[in-house]
């Protein structure tokens, strides 16, 4: 009787979660969950001014997910979770049907914000879009909309424990 029961609780866990939408399906913590393979999506939060904490995170081919930061020479890189198969899939989706064109402005664009803040895209090495408060460059719609899911869904496979500290048990 409680196998049964057990078995109910699994498969309709298990249907549920194939009706959400792979974006927002949270990563798994995973033991075997070690940085793998190519890497297929690095975005870099870089600060211009002097001392100030770079940030990067990857996405590997085998879903796992990792934090760098960086202050000068000194870097610690965090573990993050795997992405399920089926994010992987979208991810690759997205990676696939973003042409990733960028276009420059035919005249001057008058810059009226001045930030040293900027972040940079990277696509299965290739760097494709750096994104800036004073850029004239756009991106395409659809790499656009593609980018924007990115920058959504890898922070959320990086714990907020490691996020708020690397060294807390399991992060790093």
């Amino acid at each position: 009787m409680t196998i049964r029961i057990l078995l109910a609780l699994a498969l309709c866990t298990s249907v549920a979660n194939a009706d959400e939408p792979a974006e927002q399906i949270v990563a798994k913590e995973r033991p075997d969950c070690k940085p793998n393979g190519a890497i297929w999506v690095q975005i870099d939060y870089l600060d211009a001014r002097a001392k100030s904490e770079q940030v990067t995170a990857t996405l590997y081919g085998n879903g796992a997910t990792t934090m760098t930061k960086q202050r000068g020479r000194a870097a610690t890189t965090t573990k993050g979770q795997c992405l399920a198969p089926r994010q992987m899939a979208y991810v690759e989706g997205l990676l696939e049907d973003s042409p990733w064109k960028v276009t420059k402005p035919k005249t001057a664009v008058p810059c009226e914000e001045n930030t040293p803040l900027s972040t940079v895209v990277r696509v299965h090495g290739k760097k494709v879009f750096t994104q800036r408060g004073c850029n004239p460059d756009t991106l395409d719609e659809k790499s656009a909309q593609a980018f924007e899911k990115l920058k959504r869904l890898l922070p959320q496979a990086l714990r907020q424990e490691c996020l708020d500290n690397p060294l807390a048990k399991g992060c790093s």
